[in-house]
């Protein structure tokens, strides 16, 4: 069983645009316990107005009743508005009077457009109503060709003659050093060692991971730490970016969330805010994985400088 929750445009940007969440409360100003819902059943977000879309999902966890201070004092942030002012008014508008209905989700995610997934196209309505979820029996539609071809790569991996061994690597850790201006990040970043920039080509196949961009002479290697000396050039405190998208990288135009999801500079033109939560495209070997503490690192002290 999986479920469908229509949920307003405001509450999606600002748990999409803001910090991670391990939980969130889908709330609703019409108090309704969801008995069909069992823990850890997916609930997916349809984004109200304009075309039918799911925008992203959530795991549920349970559903409790409790009163605006309540809410606010448990979930902060992760109830999808930025203060309790906020919070307040968004409440008044929706006519709550006495205790919400909290949907608490666990471990949500909140796509970008181009991974938006249309219910026209899978012939799945729903009906006109207050209710705050809608459960639907068996799998989701759009997860059932996704599955078959998982399956079948599972199926040919099997009958494999050898097993592939899992590459180890020594995780990244942040180098210490001098922290270089921005014109010298920038020049830092065009005399990349080759050897890096080989690592790194063969990790990402080749191609770009926001564009998948293919051809060679267009790509750049691309610290995520500024490099600082020759421990900067693990293969986990790089990208590999079409030349472009390099240049904005070291210049604190773009970055790439702990989600693995592109963010953009809200004064970069439209050609580049298309990329805005769009999923990189990550290597298949997870211990060539980006560092999460250097992507936290690129987030706080150079995107935006």
């Amino acid at each position: 069983m999986y479920a469908i929750a229509p949920i307003h445009q405001e509450w999606f940007k600002a748990l999409q645009q803001g910090e991670q969440h391990e939980e969130v409360n889908f709330w609703t100003p019409y108090p309704e316990e969801t008995n069909a819902l069992k823990k850890g059943e997916p609930v997916y977000f349809l984004l109200e107005g304009g075309e039918a879309q799911i925008a992203g999902h959530g795991v549920f966890e349970r559903y409790e009743q409790m009163t605006l201070y309540a809410a606010w004092d448990r979930f902060g942030a992760a109830n999808g508005v930025g203060s309790f002012r906020e919070f307040k008014d968004r409440m008044s508008q929706s006519g709550v009077r006495g205790e919400l209905g909290c949907v608490i989700l666990r471990t949500p995610e909140f796509w970008g457009p181009q991974e938006f997934v249309s219910l026209n196209k899978y012939g799945v309505t729903l009906e006109a109503s207050a209710r705050p979820v809608f459960t639907f029996k068996g799998q989701p539609p759009w997860l059932l060709k996704r599955k078959r071809v998982v399956r079948t790569t599972q199926k040919r991996k099997r009958s494999a003659p050898t097993e592939a061994t899992p590459i180890e690597l020594t995780p990244f850790t942040l180098v210490d050093g001098p922290m270089a201006d921005r014109e010298a990040r920038r020049s830092q970043q065009e005399d990349i060692p080759s050897e890096f920039e080989e690592r790194l080509r063969s990790a990402y196949r080749r191609s770009c991971c926001i564009t998948g961009e293919t051809c060679l002479a267009a790509l750049k290697a691309t610290h995520i730490q500024p490099y600082v000396n020759p421990d900067s050039d693990h293969v986990q405190n790089g990208l590999l970016l079409r030349a472009d998208l390099h240049a904005l990288f070291a210049a604190g135009l773009i970055t790439i969330t702990h989600q693995h999801r592109v963010r953009t500079n809200i004064r970069l033109p439209e050609s580049y805010q298309q990329f805005q939560y769009a999923r990189i495209k990550l290597p298949a070997e997870k211990a060539y994985w980006p560092s999460q503490e250097a992507l936290a690192f690129h987030q706080k002290e150079i995107f935006g400088k």
